[in-house]
């Protein structure tokens, strides 16, 4: 009896022990003695196993963990700390549905224990059902309001849903519930970043290091912050602080870094990382520090210096298109872009290609995109890959964007073409060398510096013709790309562009005329837009819009009382300042309705429900404005001097219809006021414009593929006759063409 107690006591005393280690994070200790407890004890003892498990999971034994939580469940089948403890190894064995398996089990014997209902929020989470994963953590709080996990994720869920206002609100509570906890710090910091409030997010972040000073996360975002408030050396020393204690906290903080090209140095600049918090601001409409980050863009352009080689770079060339930045700053950033492109392609060390022109053959062309899918490149392109002349081409297709989801657009584009190749994992050597190999003549980069453009392959010069087409509204700035495939609208000053032009006879882009436009059975009704008044539209993205065109489009409110503005939608925060700002300006924010995400089909069909299309300035309506214009919408713009403000013009001019266009915003306010209260006119104009999709260029596709191959020639035949590239003007005729 005597040996008995001894051994109980000893028992409770070991397991003190044990619970200390793993306190402490000693783990290697605890799983010493917890082997030891089981060798002179009973060896089904539940508390030893279990935490023999939990000191083998921390050592990163993550299999042999699981194995000894499913011995010691088959010991207390209806435990669901061990349950959990499962759940939790098959997670980082990345068996997430397994997980999922296993909480739900503990949850149906315990679905009001907090802990399973956060944990059930956090596993769905990673499988990608945020708003189950809400609905979890809403149940753990209502259980235990002081619930760690649920207080941690469920902020950073809100804002990830778009749901900004809520997230900030749920931190400042959980913030309040522990105001200690520097986890939850850390979330408020961040949710008031994401909001735009820059001085209270420092305010938070300084007090927490007041009191731990080596924090590396808070440090970094204080850094970020900082950042943000243009106080660059102040950000540069905490952001190099934070990577002195934690070399993996940029990784920690900015996820995607861990995915970038290997021979790009990481070095975050303050300043770019300001540029780039800053066009987050504008996506979401908030306009406070705009003229700010304008000027400090001509700062960063103006002076090379002053701009660093940085993570984003290449996303900065369309970050520009839509702030008001001149033709001469958008060429010079483009141009550091490239010259920066073409010194990591070096690194690559792929050697010079050599070719052989030969002009008795059929000319192979490869179109390199990652948008050849429900993308509005994919949109507008889809038809002219199987339009192309087969006697005279070859075409291929390069695909840099992988997807298992069906995509009819792609699938169309893919058979349009002779052969059409997923690339997407290949590394940019290897994608050259493919390009190579399959003897490509003129290489089309359709991408250019937008979302997943791979530049570097350009560089390397696959192909002896190399040209720009379509996907991004700009000059590459790249002296290694041959041509850029334009039109006289959005070139009218060859100055800007980088790149030897080919003028197109008409629009420079071409449109998927197989799209429906026949009239629609819907109403405004089932729009909850107003039967009896002018529906003014526009669906371009949010980052389009900005002050200037904002209250242009007041003022055309204010002029035309019974009218309203139909936008797209987009999140929660941006139609409340969108509101806001038009009750700013007198205006009844109810007259702002935003249209709900819809299908594609529906999308363009709704279009005919609105009288009159106003386009954005600076980064008009592209496939947008051509869209409207197919559906028998009239686009009205005003043209400005940049590229990325001559698109819709161009569309116009290539439409016959020029009296669309304007060149000053009071011609624009004036034009779409006419129009608004004139009925007559308004119907005649829309009469014409149904009547010129079929008889105008711009909708005739096969004719701009025509135009498109005409072009080809022209290249191919200054190549083969070892010419250098010039510019040039497409004429529609089969005859030789002179440079110009």
């Amino acid at each position: 009896m005597n040996q008995k107690n001894t051994t109980e006591i000893n028992s409770s005393e070991t397991i003190s022990r044990i619970l200390q280690f793993l306190q402490t994070a000693q783990y290697a200790e605890a799983e010493k003695l917890c082997a030891w407890l089981i060798s002179v004890t009973n060896t089904n003892l539940f508390e030893p196993n279990f935490y023999l498990g939990v000191a083998l999971q921390f050592q990163g034994k993550v299999q042999n963990a699981l194995e000894l939580f499913n011995q010691v469940l088959e010991l207390n089948p209806q435990n669901i700390h061990v349950m959990q403890a499962i759940a939790s190894c098959l997670d980082q064995l990345n068996r997430p549905e397994d997980a999922y398996n296993q909480l739900l089990k503990a949850w149906e014997i315990a679905p009001q224990d907090a802990i399973v209902n956060a944990n059930m929020g956090a596993i769905l989470e990673k499988l990608k059902k945020p708003e189950e994963a809400l609905t979890y953590y809403d149940i753990a709080l209502k259980f235990n309001p002081k619930n760690i996990t649920a207080l941690l994720n469920r902020g950073a869920l809100l804002a990830s849903l778009g749901k900004k206002t809520e997230g900030l609100e749920h931190c400042r509570a959980a913030h309040h519930r522990h105001p200690e906890h520097i986890g939850l710090v850390f979330n408020l910091a961040d949710a008031l970043l994401g909001s735009f409030h820059y001085e209270e997010a420092l305010t938070y972040c300084e007090t927490a290091l007041a009191k731990q000073p080596r924090h590396a996360n808070l440090l970094f975002k204080k850094g970020l912050i900082l950042s943000c408030l243009r106080q660059f050396d102040a950000a540069h020393h905490c952001l190099a602080e934070a990577q002195i204690l934690d070399p993996k906290v940029i990784e920690n903080i900015l996820p995607s870094i861990a995915n970038l090209d290997p021979n790009v140095e990481v070095s975050l600049s303050p300043r770019t990382l300001y540029l780039d918090a800053m066009y987050q601001a504008q996506t979401k409409c908030f306009w406070k520090y705009r003229n700010d980050y304008i000027a400090e863009w001509q700062k960063a352009v103006l002076k090379p210096d002053s701009i660093d080689q940085v993570v984003n770079n290449l996303e900065f060339g369309f970050q520009v298109i839509s702030l008001a930045l001149d033709g001469e700053v958008r060429l010079k950033l483009s141009q550091n872009m490239a010259d920066w492109v073409q010194e990591i392609a070096w690194l690559e060390g792929v050697p010079p290609f050599n070719f052989k022109p030969d002009n008795q053959k059929k000319i192979k062309i490869g179109y390199l995109s990652a948008d050849f899918r429900i993308h509005p490149v994919g949109l507008l392109s889809r038809q002219i890959y199987g339009l192309h002349d087969k006697d005279a081409f070859v075409v291929y297709g390069y695909s840099l964007f992988n997807s298992d989801v069906k995509d009819d657009i792609r699938e169309s584009i893919a058979t349009g073409c002779d052969v059409f190749n997923n690339v997407s994992e290949l590394s940019d050597s290897q994608l050259a060398q493919c390009i190579y190999k399959d003897e490509i003549d003129i290489l089309v980069d359709m991408t250019g510096f937008t979302t997943m453009g791979r530049p570097k392959v350009m560089a390397m010069r696959p192909a002896p013709i190399l040209v720009t087409y379509l996907g991004f509204p700009g000059t590459s700035g790249a002296e290694y790309i041959d041509y850029a495939i334009v039109d006289s609208v959005i070139a009218h000053q060859p100055q800007h562009w980088a790149e030897h032009l080919v003028f197109m006879p008409h629009a420079y882009n071409p449109y998927d005329n197989q799209t429906n436009n026949l009239p629609i059975t819907m109403s405004r009704k089932d729009y909850q837009l107003p039967e009896k008044a002018v529906v003014f539209c526009c669906f371009n993205t949010n980052y389009k819009i900005e002050p200037q065109i904002f209250s242009c489009w007041m003022r055309i409110l204010k002029a035309v009382p019974n009218s309203v503005l139909w936008l797209i939608s987009g999140p929660n925060e941006v139609e409340a300042r969108l509101k806001e700002a038009a009750q700013e300006q007198q205006i009844d924010p109810e007259r702002l309705i935003f249209a709900p995400f819809v299908a594609h089909e529906e999308h363009l069909a709704r279009y005919q429900l609105a009288d009159l299309f106003l386009d954005t300035y600076w980064h008009n309506a592209h496939t947008t404005a051509a869209d409207a214009l197919w559906q028998g919408l009239p686009v009205i713009t005003c043209a400005g001097e940049v590229i990325s403000s001559r698109l819709a013009a161009s569309l116009l001019n290539a439409l016959e219809m020029p009296e669309l266009i304007t060149n000053t915003f009071d011609e624009y306010e004036d034009l779409s006021i006419y129009y608004a209260t004139n009925t007559e006119a308004r119907q005649a104009m829309r009469e014409k414009l149904k009547a010129k999709r079929y008889t105008a260029p711009l909708f005739d596709t096969a004719r701009t593929t025509r135009n498109l191959e005409r072009a080809y020639k022209m290249m191919w035949q200054r190549y083969c006759d070892g010419l250098p590239p010039v510019n040039m003007q497409v004429i529609e005729t089969d005859k030789v063409v002179e440079a110009i």
